[in-house]
């Protein structure tokens, strides 16, 4: 399964207009995974490698299912709680996307 370089470099400049720089770029699931201070924050793929899947947590998970371009990551038939998936029409958002993300990575960061 491929992804698209295109989509993630857009990933890639959001990350960097918000300063972040601690970030790994890691294959897995059939796409790309971005890792900020080692937790996984967005991944590129799907059947096209097209869509973008976000993690922003179980807290405001139903909360952000209601913006639009905004679906649950499924994996194995059920939804996983916690990371959404963003279609054409939630990428245009992107950068509410990755803030959001990078928000609850944060979180994950300085509860351990």
């Amino acid at each position: 399964m491929a992804y698209s370089e295109d989509l993630a470099e857009r990933v890639r400049e959001e990350l960097a207009a918000a300063g972040i720089a601690d970030i790994d770029e890691i294959k897995m699931y059939g796409g790309l995974a971005f890792m900020v201070r080692d937790k996984m924050c967005a991944c590129i793929g799907g059947d096209d490698g097209e869509i973008v899947m976000m993690r922003v947590g179980k807290e405001r998970y139903d909360e952000l299912l209601q913006k639009s371009g905004a679906l649950p990551s499924i994996m194995k038939d059920k939804p996983i709680k916690g990371y959404i998936d963003l279609g054409v029409e939630g990428q245009k958002d992107l950068s509410f996307w990755v803030e959001t993300a990078l928000k609850f990575n944060e979180e994950l960061v300085n509860s351990n």
